[in-house]
């Protein structure tokens, strides 16, 4: 069974996701050196993350 995960673009290059199941919510944000403020995870912390 897959899970569903949204996500919506809140400007200024932030992504929210949701996580269906428990409605929790996380925001990417690019770091600086990528125009990003790097006030939170960037995609590319998320998929270090996974691949531990």
């Amino acid at each position: 069974m897959a899970v569903e995960i949204t996500g919506k673009y809140i400007g200024n290059l932030k992504v929210a996701l949701t996580h269906g199941p428990s409605g929790t919510e996380l925001t990417t944000v690019p770091p600086v050196d990528n125009q990003g403020d790097g006030s939170s995870f960037s995609p590319t912390d998320l998929v270090a993350t996974a691949l531990g």
